[in-house]
């Protein structure tokens, strides 16, 4: 009889641990833990520009979360553009050239445009300024910088899509 209590007293014990372990929810994001977030967007024209410039990207401690959109659009000469974190290294560069031979009628009118894209994210980014470097040659066009700071708590783990959503005005 008082082995038949003692099993069931473990019973009822291993029944209690269990049930609080299924009541405990995932940790979720309160307001003291919410996300920050910092966009900005810079615009250069180029007209026959041969000379390079420069953005600055200015990164605190404050922000885990580094993402970069790059646009091109070229309708003559060429562009390099590179990524420099603060200590000078290359993170990241593409290449646009708007070098076609069109052959055309005497009547006709052409223009050709090119177009180029990059969009790079990095967790952890290193606090300094990173340089969006932009080389052209002979460049007519133009080049998008749009860039977004974030701190997220759960920076560390969550895809981009994930942490995009999670900071969009009312999580839209």
């Amino acid at each position: 009889m008082e082995k038949k209590i003692r099993i069931i007293s473990l019973m009822i014990i291993l029944l209690m641990i269990s049930s609080i372990g299924l009541a405990q929810e995932a940790p979720k994001v309160n307001s003291s833990q919410g996300f920050s977030k910092l966009e900005r967007s810079n615009s250069l024209l180029f007209k026959n520009e041969s000379k390079i410039s420069e953005v600055q990207v200015s990164i605190s401690d404050e922000f885990n979360f580094l993402s970069l959109q790059i646009e091109c659009t070229l309708t003559a000469g060429e562009l390099l553009v590179e990524i420099l974190n603060p200590k000078g290294e290359i993170k990241g560069n593409y290449t646009v050239i708007n070098n076609s031979v069109i052959t055309k009628g005497k009547n006709t009118e052409s223009k050709e445009t090119v177009n180029g894209q990059m969009d790079k994210r990095f967790r952890n980014p290193k606090v300094g300024d990173w340089i969006v470097r932009v080389k052209p040659k002979n460049a007519t066009g133009t080049v998008k910088i749009s860039s977004n700071l974030i701190f997220h708590p759960k920076a560390d783990y969550m895809e981009w899509e994930q942490i995009r959503r999670d900071t969009r005005p009312n999580n839209k």
